[in-house]
Formats: C-alpha cells, sequence, structure tokens
C-alpha cells in the first residue's frame, strides 16, 4: 500500500463536504436537484449512459444494499466515500466498480493573482458564467478548444467539475491557468473552500496546485451487458 493509500485510509469525509460537492456537482451539470435518501442522496441524472446517481459520504452496508435492490437497470451509479477494499465485497458481480479517484479540497482567498497572463499567447482564454457556475475556456488562435473547466458555487463551497484538456495540448501548463482562473472566480463570489474529485492522473496536478485529500472516493456502476 502505497503513502497516499494509507493516508485516505484514515480519513472519514465530512458529510457536509460531500452534501456541497453533490449539489455543486448536480447545478454544473445541469441536473435536477439531489434529493436526501437513507444515508447519502440520490440524483437523477436522466442521460443515456448515467440514469441515476447514488452519493454516500461514508460507506454504510444497509443503504448500499437497498440501492443493489432497488437498481436492476444499466445506468446506474453508486459513488461512496470508501476505499475499493472496503466497497468490492458488498458488491454483487453485476457491478463494476470504476477506476479509483479521490476528494480533494482546497482553501481559496480573495484577492489571488489573475492566471490569467500566464497562457501561452498562441492562446486565448475566456471566461462566462451562467447563474452560479463559472466557465473557463483556453482556445487555440483557430478557435479549437485546448482547455477548459468549470465550478459550480454553492454558498461557501466551489466544487469544480469537468477539467479537461486536449491531448496535444498538454505539459504547456494550461490545466494550471484554468484551474486558477477557477479558484480566483469562486474566491471573488464569497467562496472560502474549493471541492473536487480526481482520478489517478488528475491526483499529482491538483496536489501540486495546493488541493489537499479529503477521502477515498469509489464508484461502481451497472452497465449494459458486452455484446
Amino acid at each position: 500500500m502505497n503513502a497516499m493509500s494509507q493516508e485516505a485510509d484514515e480519513l472519514a469525509a465530512d458529510p457536509a463536504i460531500i452534501d456541497a460537492w453533490v449539489r455543486g456537482w448536480a447545478s454544473s451539470r445541469e441536473a435536477p436537484p439531489p434529493i436526501p435518501i437513507p444515508g447519502g442522496l440520490r440524483v437523477d441524472v436522466g442521460q443515456p449512459q448515467q440514469r441515476v446517481r447514488y452519493v454516500f459520504p461514508r460507506l454504510d452496508a444497509l443503504a448500499l444494499q437497498a440501492v443493489i435492490e432497488r437498481e436492476s437497470e444499466p445506468g446506474a451509479f453508486i459513488k461512496i466515500c470508501a476505499t475499493a477494499a472496503s466497497v468490492k465485497p458488498l458488491l454483487p458481480d453485476h457491478w463494476t466498480l470504476q477506476e479509483p479517484c479521490y476528494v480533494m479540497t482546497v482553501s481559496l482567498e480573495a484577492g489571488s493573482q489573475d492566471a490569467r497572463s500566464r497562457v501561452p499567447s498562441s492562446y486565448v482564454i475566456s471566461i462566462r458564467r451562467r447563474a452560479a457556475v463559472a466557465f473557463v475556456e483556453i482556445l487555440t488562435e483557430d478557435g479549437n478548444l485546448a482547455a477548459k473547466g468549470q465550478m459550480a458555487f454553492n454558498g461557501r463551497y466551489g466544487i469544480a467539475d469537468q477539467i479537461v484538456t486536449a491531448p496535444e495540448h498538454r505539459r504547456r501548463g494550461l490545466a494550471t491557468v484554468v484551474m486558477r482562473t477557477l479558484e480566483r472566480e469562486a474566491a471573488s463570489t464569497g467562496v472560502t473552500t474549493g471541492i473536487l474529485v480526481a482520478t489517478q492522473d488528475g491526483f499529482g496536478l491538483y496536489s501540486a496546485l495546493g488541493w489537499n485529500l479529503h477521502s477515498h472516493y469509489t464508484s461502481a456502476a451497472l452497465l449494459p451487458l458486452a455484446v
């Protein structure tokens, strides 16, 4: 077990952080507001690849079993703030574990440095708002998308989402500019805590930007049968 796994095993997710993250995620994706259920929240996403997601701030065997008994059709996802090793024994074989992820947080302060000056001269940065969601895009000179991200504001929390850099534009600092710009936008509205869920690939980047590990985040899904 590596040091990151050992540290995460000792961390219990704060339900308030996870509640804020789920509500921000739903706002960011224009999904319906989360619905409280025993032990967690349900989001009726309604998309072809994801009908519904259940999010739990801790591993609750009874709550998990209730979801397993309720769901039988593809497109259902369960998200639990626990290690994959602790979740897997409770899942039937037809539920598929996804790539391990991590909940991360950061403290934000107003007046942070404007990162837009760090965009290479061959790119253009765009910032826009949709209600309580900020969007940052970095475009090439001919208008192609090089990197993007968005952050939903939920009270004192800012939920970073959809952070993507096109493969041919990686290792140029664009993701850093996107994150710093989102953080600055959030802090300017009074947000004091950033939250995101990082993949294994993204964990290193966010750690380098000062984000801290909050908890493990394990996903399981009912996927369509292979044909």
